[in-house]
């Protein structure tokens, strides 16, 4: 089944799935969160519920390491859970063209600069 539809089976069912309380994982409920702006709790909720309908066996992932650059932060390695969904912005695709990447590692640089003269 899709995720989509195992998504929306859950909720519409919370405790089916082991999400307890179920009261706080309805439909409604989660609706209700968005709509009074709280989405620190919303997004531990998905956290519950992500794992029980969005995973599926044979996925994909990058091969070898992916390197993470946030701006005005250290250069890391990501894990496998940091690339494991995609998230939709108006700029991604802008920001997975050649100049993008140029920048991301010009910046990257920069901090790395920055981080090495503190020390």
């Amino acid at each position: 089944p899709a995720p989509s539809r195992d998504a929306m089976l859950l909720l519409s069912n919370p405790a089916s799935g082991g999400l307890e309380p179920p009261e706080h994982f309805a439909a409604h409920a989660l609706l209700d969160l968005d709509k009074r702006g709280e989405h620190g709790i919303l997004a531990e909720r998905y956290a519950s519920v992500r794992p029980r309908v969005c995973r599926s066996k044979g996925r994909l992932f990058p091969s070898g390491r992916v390197v993470l650059l946030l701006p005005g932060q250290v250069p890391g390695v990501a894990s496998l859970e940091e690339v494991d969904e995609l998230h939709i912005s108006r700029d991604m695709g802008a920001a997975h063209m050649p100049r993008r990447y140029l920048l991301a590692i010009q910046d990257a640089e920069a901090t790395l600069e920055r981080a090495s003269a503190q020390v």
